[in-house]
């Protein structure tokens, strides 16, 4: 069973991934028109999953497909140069600014939980 869960994965990533760069390089639809293309291929597996038009399931392999192009997407989007569409951004800024935003996150929901335990304990 773990053999075959870690070959979905493997085959997902590389399916998201040639799709993801055929769509924003080869067919030169951009890295921003990409992002909004997958975000909203996400966004709409979840309002799909919501409403029952199709299941959980399904639902969630398309989010699991397309987070890999969302991500390249955002990736590109943001260091490559300005003349390949990109926004020219230093990858050592963006790493600070995604470990910051991670830390701050982890702080956030720690304090979180414990007010939840917290008043749990108090019922």
């Amino acid at each position: 069973r773990e053999i075959f869960y870690w070959v979905i994965v493997l085959t997902t990533f590389a399916l998201g991934t040639g799709v993801g760069d055929t769509i924003s390089e080869y067919m030169h639809f951009g890295y921003l028109n990409s992002l909004i293309l997958f975000g909203s291929i996400f966004i709409l597996a979840g309002i799909l999953n919501y409403f029952k038009i199709i299941n959980g399931v399904l639902a969630f392999w398309i989010a699991f497909i397309v987070t890999r192009p969302i991500g390249a997407s955002l990736g590109d989007l943001l260091i490559q140069q300005s003349k390949d569409g990109g926004l020219d951004i230093s990858i050592t800024i963006i790493n600070i600014v995604f470990l910051v935003v991670i830390i701050g996150l982890v702080i956030y929901l720690t304090f979180k939980e414990k007010e939840k335990t917290e008043r749990m304990q108090t019922i």
